[in-house]
């Protein structure tokens, strides 16, 4: 079997997402990936990558199961950005566009965290089951002394605390060469610095705790200063967690501009709105628009909507208060936030029976396909409840043709997440793609 090659780490990636097994991202596995940016603001770089990984993938029960088996499984490859260090092992030079193997370390909803592993040559292995791995830039060490008794490197530990005081000091080891001597000490040195660190901590506090209680490691014969060391690293340490900081910042202040324009729509649909309330459930239905209808379970915590306003006569008016604490939480989080998002996408985008939504989407080689669903699926699809569509029909426009083709199409929907497949002619030969349901042109009317 001849051995394959690629031109890229995208071309790589690419087959790896079509022809390769594929795992949800989690703590401990590795995954190829691609490098798309390198941020080198601070030390140490920090990559993103894009990995190809598994995303489960909910259907409703009025999907068929056997045509689902045909082309959807529940488990679907997809793209996924990460973030990640380099291996302290690792010395390999990395750039954008490179092929590696990352492994996560932290699983996260939004970047999952984890460290390069290793660097992958852009060609498979003789039996072409796996990338070959590049070989490992060593750093460079002094070469050892021509004696004909090796030299090892010892080192001692001073205590800061009992400075200038011999009887405290006591031998750490014997090492093979000065480079893992130094990475030895400076192992010690960071320890300290890394576990004595609070927020409210300046450079120059963390500094003087250092040489009043930490450890003073010192290479026998040898040109590490412990002190200098602690230091410099005492001001990389602040400036890395006061960066942090400010990216923390600035993550909350999205949210809270988030939850601001959310509060803001709420308070805007109430008043042309009511709420009722049974034994099970909470309504909430408009007053005009297109009176659209929607409850809530209270115990099953699921939306349910394309409901019939005047199937409520009778029941109890309740309370906006009332609606909010059982729907959103008393102390309202980012999941009760996104249900109240969910709840005015339904309520401005949301279709009266009888309408229909025609969407649009562009596809690979600016290509586009239009496709047009009834009310009752747009709305469930609108509120994030799972949904499939079966055997539909499609329009394809290529860029190079000013014809369009009819095709089927099938998909699914949960969480504003579309997973829609296409034939384009025979069985086998279909596209699919995944993407959140703002993506479609003629989302807003």
């Amino acid at each position: 079997m001849p051995q394959l090659t690629f031109k890229s780490g995208s071309d790589a990636l690419n087959y790896v997402e079509k022809f390769f097994g594929h795992e949800v991202v989690t703590i401990n596995k590795t995954y190829y990936g691609v490098v798309q940016f390198i941020d080198k603001s601070g030390s140490p770089d920090v990559f993103m990558l894009e990995i190809v990984a598994l995303k489960k993938i909910f259907f409703s029960s009025k999907v068929g199961i056997k045509a689902l088996k045909k082309s959807f499984f529940p488990y679907k490859a997809e793209r996924v950005i990460v973030s990640a260090t380099k291996h302290p092992e690792l010395y390999t030079n990395i750039k954008e566009g490179d092929l590696v193997v990352w492994g996560c370390i932290e699983e996260k909803t939004d970047f999952s965290v984890g460290v390069i592993v290793d660097k992958c040559e852009l060609k498979m292995d003789e039996k072409n089951t796996g990338f070959v791995i590049s070989d490992k830039e060593l750093p460079r060490v002094k070469p050892a002394p021509q004696n004909h008794q090796k030299k090892r490197f010892e080192v001692y530990i001073d205590d800061n605390f009992h400075y200038m005081d011999e009887s405290e000091r006591y031998l750490n080891g014997k090492y093979e060469s000065e480079e893992e001597a130094f990475s030895v000490c400076r192992k010690i040195v960071d320890d300290y610095l890394l576990n004595a660190y609070k927020p409210e901590m300046t450079a120059k506090q963390l500094y003087e705790s250092y040489v009043s209680h930490g450890e003073d490691p010192f290479i026998k014969g040898g040109s590490f200063c412990a002190w200098s060391y602690a230091e410099k690293r005492s001001i990389e340490i602040v400036e890395e967690n006061n960066r942090t900081s400010k990216n923390n910042i600035s993550v909350n202040k999205g949210l809270s501009f988030w939850k601001y324009e959310l509060d803001h729509k709420y308070g805007l649909l109430l008043p042309e709105s009511e709420i009722i309330e049974d034994e099970n459930r909470l309504y909430f239905c408009q007053t005009n628009r297109k009176k659209l209808c929607v409850s809530w379970d209270k115990k099953k915590e699921t939306w349910e909507v394309n409901l019939d306003r005047s199937l409520l006569e009778g029941l109890s008016f309740s309370t906006p208060k009332r609606f909010e604490q059982v729907v959103f939480g008393k102390d309202v989080n980012n999941e009760g936030y996104f249900r109240k998002q969910l709840l005015i996408e339904f309520l401005l985008e949301g279709l009266g029976a009888g309408e229909i939504k025609t969407l649009t989407k562009e596809v690979d080689n600016a290509a586009k396909i239009e496709l047009s669903v009834e009310a009752k699926t747009w709305n469930e699809m609108l509120i994030g409840n799972p949904v499939g569509v079966e055997g539909g029909i499609c329009k394809y426009f290529e860029q190079t043709n000013t014809s369009e083709r009819i095709l089927n199409f099938s998909m699914l929907c949960n969480n504003w997440e579309v997973n829609i497949e296409f034939l384009l002619g025979d069985y086998e030969e279909y596209e699919q793609h995944t993407f959140r349901i703002k993506d479609f042109g003629g989302y807003y009317n």
